[in-house]
């Protein structure tokens, strides 16, 4: 008692109880309770018992959620123990298990999946991050580029043209990124037209 209300976590709660009516105290404080939403946590709850709530990831987990209620505890924990979300990961989940959580890449899954359908699964994520087309070098051509990392400002891109719409299919990615490609080298005629006439 005594402290002012946190308007930011409010606001959280809010978005993921959009339509869905006041949530009950004792929901509220069971979500704010979960392990898994502390700062440090790596999936062991008793290792972060009093560390305060990340409340970034709070927020990329309200967006995600956005108007589907407070997510169950093996929900997020399932999300967040993906190993493809982990830090270094480049298909392999058990390399990658100690890794802390890559928060860049959850911030673009958050973009993605705002108010679309929840958490997504670990199929759909992986199959995503999985697709050639978003390898650092990819020109048209996914075998060439099967050994290279993840490109995690292509993911960014594609997250912010893609933002609630949820995870696209490995043809809508691939249009994207040739509509890009082709916008790309229109400018750079354009400017070398321009340097040729001047």
């Amino acid at each position: 008692m005594g402290k002012p209300l946190n308007r930011v976590l409010l606001s959280n709660i809010s978005s993921m109880c959009n339509g869905k009516g006041l949530p009950k105290k004792e929901k509220v404080e069971a979500f704010l309770m979960l392990g898994c939403l502390k700062e440090g946590w790596q999936g062991s709850d008793e290792a972060v018992k009093d560390k305060p709530l990340d409340r970034a990831l709070v927020t990329h987990i309200s967006s995600m959620c956005n108007g589907k209620g407070l997510p169950e505890k093996a929900k997020v924990a399932a999300f967040l123990n993906l190993g493809c979300l982990k830090v270094g990961w480049q298909g392999i989940d058990e390399v990658v298990m100690d890794q802390p959580l890559d928060r860049t890449l959850v911030a673009s899954m958050s973009s993605m999946c705002h108010g679309k359908e929840g958490l997504p699964g670990k199929a759909k994520v992986t199959a995503f991050l999985n697709l050639g087309c978003l390898k650092v070098g990819w020109q048209g051509i996914d075998e060439d580029v099967r050994d290279q990392p993840l490109d995690r400002t292509q993911v960014s891109r594609i997250s912010s043209m893609c933002h609630g719409k949820g995870l696209p299919e490995k043809v809508k990615v691939k249009a994207i990124l040739k509509r890009r490609s082709e916008n790309t080298q229109d400018d750079e005629i354009i400017v070398i037209k321009e340097e040729a006439t001047d």
